[in-house]
């Protein structure tokens, strides 16, 4: 007696249904991850914050060490120095004041500037998970790389209200988000299971 049946031949859909799948219970985050932080301790996301939305810094009265350097001739020499390099020192009284941090919204001008060509990318991405030429951790790792480099080329680029006076003094330059480069190399971009 013959037997008859039905012979299932998958041809990658269920591979396809995994990788939909996937997509469907996994995100990508970019921005500054928790437990971030700059070398002097400072926790980068609140540092992001402040730069995306601004801020207002009260700063209480305060006595201040001035250092400066005078010559074997007894002449005071320009500017201030650090204090292993002083011989000589002043206290003075600062007053209490309010600092304005203008908002330097690096990620959402990013996000902003960038969508139509974020757009385009995610959708050729996922195009070629269609056509099998990338798994779905894949495609989400080349996004966030690109959108990573976006972020960090926005931050580069501004453009931005220049900084203080002052800061320009201290750091030696007017372009803000920029000093040592911390922020910058903070942006990263994670895959995270949706829901945790």
């Amino acid at each position: 007696m013959p037997k008859y049946g039905v012979k299932d031949i998958d041809k990658g859909w269920g591979t396809l249904i995994k990788q939909v799948q996937y997509l469907k219970n996994h995100a990508v985050d970019i921005g500054i991850q928790a437990g971030e932080e700059a070398k002097d301790g400072f926790d980068m996301a609140a540092l992001a914050a402040v730069h995306e939305f601004g801020a207002y810094i009260n700063q209480r009265a305060r006595t201040q060490n001035v250092y400066r350097k005078v010559d074997k001739n007894g002449n005071m020499k320009k500017g201030f120095v650090k204090k292993a390099k002083s011989n000589f020192m002043t206290r003075h009284q600062v007053k209490a004041k309010t600092i304005k941090i203008p908002s330097r919204p690096f990620m959402r001008r990013a996000f902003d500037t960038y969508l139509k060509e974020m757009n385009d990318y995610i959708q050729s991405v996922v195009e070629r998970i269609y056509q099998k030429k990338l798994y779905a951790p894949q495609a989400l790792g080349l996004i966030g790389q690109k959108y990573e480099r976006l972020v960090k080329q926005k931050i580069t680029e501004g453009p931005w209200k220049p900084n203080a006076p002052s800061t320009v003094r201290k750091k030696k330059s007017s372009r803000p988000l920029i000093d040592q480069g911390h922020l910058r190399r903070a942006i990263k971009y994670v895959i995270r299971r949706r829901g945790k």
